[in-house]
């Protein structure tokens, strides 16, 4: 599996990019 960047928007105004490696 490749890596992919999965971007979850958490609050209005902020973003955390979490680099999930399967």
């Amino acid at each position: 599996m490749a890596k992919q960047n999965h971007i979850i928007p958490v609050r209005p105004k902020e973003k955390i990019e979490i680099t999930v490696e399967s």
